[in-house]
């Protein structure tokens, strides 16, 4: 069963993540991986769904590399 996600607390981690992204000038290891895995969520549908609620939630639309890391940087550190 999957871990349910506080879509508060997982804005403040992505908020995070961005902001160390940001400040590295994205030069992070895991980096190009994690953008990789972003665009591989599409193929699953529950995937898809958490991405757009997130979207929807943040008030934006996930469209860098730099914000589609973010995501499955806060992703991995809250599953």
């Amino acid at each position: 069963m999957a871990k349910a996600i506080n879509i508060h607390e997982f804005l403040n981690r992505f908020n995070e993540e961005y902001d160390f992204l940001y400040q590295n000038y994205d030069q992070v290891a895991g980096y190009h991986e994690a953008v990789d895995a972003f665009d591989d969520m599409f193929k699953n549908e529950n995937s898809a769904r958490f991405v757009r609620e997130f979207a929807e939630y943040r008030g934006d639309i996930l469209s860098s590399d730099r914000g589609a890391a973010a995501f499955m940087f806060a992703l991995e550190a809250m599953a």
